[in-house]
């Protein structure tokens, strides 16, 4: 049985088309590695898999039961166990490492519940009562207060966002004074991982639509001098040739 089974995946940014309907499957005991140039996406593909962010369309699918263990590339210290194991063991020195399933650990309901209990406790005391980042239970709030119950719900379903969605979303981001994280979840999205990615993608594209610029004008003034270079030779062969043709006074 394959532990990871990718099915029809499709990936967008802007103009650039990450992933086309791409497929593979991940068995027990294979290794693979992920080989391309920045800007390919192979973060973003770590990103899918482990469900930070959604695909445009397609399947991703986990053996159930199994855990996922992450470790982000920016990670600034981290203690592996000393024997390999399935998981990474999870520490007071490890920095971002993630462990997720495709069930959530709290119902939206409980996340609720947990949510309700900060007006009588303090978040650093809910935070470890439930085993739940700070960071997380505001996330949660965010999420209550700008798109109600549903927000808080866990959902594995892909949603295909368009190119002009994208595009648009980006771009009216960059005229607001909010949080990414704010102006994400404002929006309809889950976190601001997915925003964060566009935005990144963006520039990306913006960038290189300003080098294709750059490189013409170049070129273009490259060939201008060369042309007046060219013009200046013809002229001065000219004069040269209308000199030595005139008749001489001896």
């Amino acid at each position: 049985m394959s532990i990871l089974e990718v099915t029809d995946l499709s990936m967008s940014y802007a103009d650039k088309q990450l992933y086309d309907q791409a497929s593979f499957v991940l068995n027990k005991e294979d290794h693979m590695g992920v080989i391309g140039q920045n800007g390919a996406g192979k973060s973003t593909l770590i990103r899918l898999i482990t469900g930070q962010t959604l695909p445009d369309a397609g399947q991703i699918k986990w053996q159930r039961g199994k855990k996922i263990g992450y470790l982000d590339q920016y990670a600034e210290s981290a203690i592996m166990p000393s024997k390999y194991t399935d998981e990474i063991e999870n520490s007071y020195y490890t920095w971002r490492v993630f462990y997720m399933s495709r069930k959530s650990k709290y119902s939206a309901e409980q996340k609720l519940a947990i949510l309700n209990e900060l007006t009588r406790s303090n978040i650093s005391e809910v935070a470890k009562k439930y085993a739940v980042g700070k960071k997380t239970i505001r996330t949660w709030g965010y999420l209550y207060e700008y798109q109600g119950i549903d927000g808080l719900r866990s959902t594995h379903n892909n949603h295909r966002y368009s190119k002009e969605f994208k595009l648009s979303l980006v771009q009216q981001y960059q005229k607001s004074d909010a949080s990414l994280e704010i102006f994400a979840i404002k929006h309809g999205l889950k976190s601001k991982t997915q925003l964060s990615d566009w935005i990144m993608q963006y520039n990306e594209s913006k960038l290189k639509a300003e080098n294709r610029l750059l490189k013409a004008q170049l070129l273009r003034k490259e060939m201008e001098e060369a042309y007046a270079k060219k013009v200046m030779e013809i002229r001065d062969r000219e004069g040269n040739d209308s000199s030595n043709n005139k008749p001489s006074k001896n």
